[in-house]
């Protein structure tokens, strides 16, 4: 049986361009939080099969070039050849120990995933493996004419897969490593209504999340309903509706203060605003050297890993027995001058390649928060038991808070810890 023609170099070069170019895309689009939604091993190697062929054909494109490989040499060996002969850019060259394990791990899966078989790899591992080789490939293609004349534009791709990380955390690190910005004013508001509630933050930082009503204390305090459903957002305590000694009595009314806490956890927020004047969390970092290019507001993706508000009240509260046989609380809030407490923590990341982040670090919060707006809240009991003519309730069961609608202002004080920067 003859054996196939070995490809020319030109033709390496164009198998070379068109399997990386798929592996960059298919890496990309595996996404940025692979602590939170990690990649399958099916799909770390599936683009381990791209960046394999291409790595391997962009090696052979150089090798034979120059005669340094024999025809039944390897992946691995043509990369010792390239290095043993000086043909490799400084910058692999001197990392080439590491590149070489990365090179076993990345061409054993993909002989494994190619004969039928998934590799033996956590697929983390495997992608840290596709990583460098797409590192690899297009140091090569920069530097060798031949591969470089199939992608014009391999020095902007080069540098947004390996030099814009380092640029964009350099500029997070100076721009707000130890920093402390003071006053940054926030705004709060909660509704719950038939059918849904949402809890809204706004101000210095946004953010919308879905809102779960806590059912079964009677306190303003939240955190029962997080404890249970790790899913679960953010909880807001209710206004505490009558005791039961008030409520065997009804019609009644008194005034009453409290406060109403606000828990929130791992909840995607953002620097609001498009210049520092206005928001110092919203300053300009460019993602590329040229200022005159494209640029982000504030330190990359936020969250608020934790927010605890504690909000005073003041309420008017009266409850009655309605014609259908509820008992229903409404509580109608007042203005209100006391101050509560504000505290929370602020994370941020940026993926310079996906699934490794080029920075991260955390912010401290600690703040005060204003009284509540004039506002409401309706509270309901079924299954009412009492006397139409004294008013006397004997006996009821907790149905929950149908309505509330609160809004406050906060004010805010954030410090920035150091930056931590990966290469």
């Amino acid at each position: 049986m003859s054996r196939a023609a070995t490809p020319s170099p030109d033709e390496f070069a164009m198998i070379a361009k068109s399997r990386a170019e798929q592996a960059l895309q298919r890496y990309g689009a595996l996404g940025d939080h692979w602590s939170i939604d990690p990649p399958t091993l099916t799909a770390a190697a599936d683009v381990a099969v791209d960046a394999a062929i291409g790595l391997e054909a962009s090696l052979k494109c150089i090798a034979d070039q120059h005669g340094c490989r024999a025809p039944d040499d390897g992946p691995r060996a043509v990369f010792r050849a390239l290095w043993k002969s000086g043909r490799l850019p400084p910058a692999i060259t001197n990392a080439g120990d590491a590149y070489l394990e990365s090179l076993r791990v990345l061409f054993d899966a993909r002989n494994a995933y190619l004969h039928g078989g998934l590799p033996s790899v956590d697929p983390l591992e495997l992608l840290g493996a596709v990583k460098d080789a797409l590192q690899v490939h297009l140091a090569l293609a920069q530097a060798n004419s031949l591969l470089r004349s199939q992608w014009p534009d391999i020095d902007d791709a080069l540098w947004r897969f390996g030099g814009q990380p380092r640029h964009f955390a350099a500029q997070v690190r100076r721009l707000l490593s130890g920093k402390r910005f003071d006053g940054l004013r926030l705004y709060g508001e909660v509704a719950r209504f038939t059918g849904g509630s949402a809890l809204r933050i706004s101000g210095a930082l946004e953010a919308v999340v879905d809102v779960e009503q806590t059912r079964w204390v009677w306190s303003g305090s939240a955190g029962s309903i997080l404890d249970l459903i790790p899913t679960a957002k953010a909880e807001v305590g209710m206004i505490t509706p009558p005791n039961s000694d008030e409520m065997k009595l009804a019609p009644g009314e008194r005034v009453s203060e409290g406060t109403l806490q606000i828990r929130v956890r791992d909840l995607p927020v953002r620097a609001d605003g498009f210049v520092e004047e206005s928001n110092p969390l919203a300053v300009p970092v460019y993602l590329l050297p040229d200022e005159r290019r494209a640029w982000m507001v504030g330190p990359g993706d936020l969250s608020l890993a934790w927010l605890l508000a504690e909000v005073p009240y003041r309420v008017r509260m009266k409850w009655f027995v309605t014609p259908d046989g509820r008992l229903e609380a409404v509580g109608e809030l007042l203005q209100s001058e006391s101050q509560g407490k504000l505290t929370g923590e602020l994370r941020f990341h940026h993926p310079g390649h996906r699934g490794y982040p080029a920075f991260r670090g955390a912010a401290q919060i600690e703040g005060t928060t204003s009284g509540v707006f004039p506002g409401v809240q309706v509270a309901e009991w079924r299954h009412v038991r009492w006397d139409p003519e004294t008013g006397v309730v004997r006996s009821w069961s907790w149905e929950g808070v149908s309505r509330l609608s609160a809004r406050w202002k906060m004010t805010a004080h954030i410090a920035f810890d150091e930056v931590e920067v990966f290469d």
